[in-house]
């Protein structure tokens, strides 16, 4: 066994040797959190605040449009005829939009921390489009030495998908598969926002399912039935079950019958002493911490949050949230996909002017500064406004010095106002 290959399978074996909790998640698919909440991606998105902060963050990274750019001496081009053009642009494969792709593989990698897709190539060995594979159902391992290391993927098929009563595991190569991970121990795979966050996940589940019971009772917690007269065994469960029934479900503020003087006592326990209704809103600010998405986003402001204040988050969200998901995406592209020698003529890149859009004042103004300090034309101007360009638009010129001339009804120049 190589160098390489023993420290790697060292360091993933030895953490599930030592923490039973991987095997747990090996054997079952799910972390058991202290709050007594079994944590899988499945269950993490029937959290409101965990479903809310992923569709966001994917949403977002999808609905930006990703180009293949052609390097030149002086800037970049965009290299509509690469093949791989209208295929991160438009669509990977024949039943996914890019946006469709793009929000699965984000959402994947947030929950996961991996996310893999086959690489489906022609007989020419052209990229024909990505298959997106289950991250659940993959198995890394690392085989060969420094200079020639392979990276071995064990996926086994779904058998509700295969349609068979065992799947036989498939095997492929490292050039067979785009992976696409995030936050990483060992630099192979991602590390699993379930594991590392299944504590905060766990007890915001267990807030929820609290929540519904509670209500499911009513908002009543229970009571206490006295009597002065002891109660025979029988009697005692025949009345808890009868009470028990009475004040739950569907039952509840119903009329309680009670026999042989039995008196009933409410605990009033409200929502606000037990500090569920904290512990709610505090686990919502933890999760949207762990995925750095600002709290507006998801619904949950604050009052002292102004329209100004709620702007700067959302650049502050592009900043340090997306940004990094777009590097992510465009450097495993250049990686993976171009690779080392057309990687120094092509690459790929998000368009994010979109979604860093100031008001229509904040960019007039920032236009016109443009145009008079020279660095941008108006044809340049026109373009992030989605405007077709202009004859003579493509000049550098300041406009309050060189002012735009039309011609006459004679084939004179006309000044403006004039």
């Amino acid at each position: 066994m190589s160098i390489i290959s023993k420290l790697f399978k060292r360091e993933t074996r030895s953490s599930l040797l030592s923490d039973p909790n991987h095997w747990l998640a090996l054997l079952t698919g799910f972390f058991q959190s202290s709050a007594g909440i079994n944590v899988t991606p499945q269950t993490a998105l029937a959290t409101s605040a965990v479903f809310a902060c992923v569709r966001v963050i994917a949403e977002t990274v999808a609905s930006l449009p990703l180009m293949v750019y052609m390097r030149q001496d002086e800037g970049k081009k965009l290299a509509t005829n690469h093949p791989l053009f209208p295929i991160l642009h438009n669509s990977p494969n024949p039943w996914q939009t890019a946006f469709e792709f793009f929000e699965m593989q984000t959402g994947h990698c947030a929950l996961r921390g991996n996310a893999y897709n086959v690489i489906v190539r022609s007989n020419d060995n052209q990229i024909k489009g990505f298959v997106p594979l289950n991250p659940d159902r993959m198995q890394v391992d690392v085989e060969g030495d420094f200079d020639e290391p392979q990276i071995i993927y064990k996926y086994t098929p779904d058998p509700n998908i295969s349609g068979q009563s065992q799947s036989t595991p498939i095997i492929y190569r490292q050039d067979e598969i785009w992976h696409l991970k995030g936050l990483s121990g060992n630099g192979i795979v991602g590390y699993s926002v379930m594991q590392k966050a299944q504590e905060a996940i766990g007890l915001a589940a267990a807030a929820e399912k609290h929540g519904s019971k509670y209500f499911a009772n009513g908002a009543r917690p229970s009571g206490i039935a006295k009597t002065p007269k002891r109660l025979a065994e029988d009697a005692r469960k025949n009345l808890r079950e009868s009470i028990g029934n009475a004040i739950s479900g569907d039952n509840v503020f119903k009329v309680l019958l009670l026999e042989e003087g039995l008196e009933w006592t409410q605990i009033g326990i409200n929502n606000v002493d037990s500090q569920f209704l904290e512990t709610r809103k505090f686990q919502v600010e933890e999760i949207a911490r762990i995925f750095r998405v600002p709290t507006n986003l998801i619904g949950h402001t604050d009052k002292t949050a102004t329209f100004a204040s709620a702007e700067h988050f959302d650049i502050a969200f592009v900043k340090h949230c997306i940004r990094p998901w777009l590097v992510r995406i465009e450097k495993s592209i250049n990686k993976n996909l171009f690779g080392e020698k057309q990687g120094r003529k092509y690459f790929a890149e998000f368009k994010v002017d979109g979604i860093l859009r100031a008001d229509t004042k904040s960019r007039y103004e920032a236009y016109a500064s443009a145009l008079q300090n020279v660095w941008m034309t108006r044809n340049e101007v026109r373009a992030l406004e989605n405007l077709n360009p202009v004859d003579g638009g493509d000049e550098f010129k300041n406009p309050t010095i060189n002012p735009i001339t039309k011609e006459g009804p004679n084939g004179t120049q006309k000044q403006p106002g004039n």
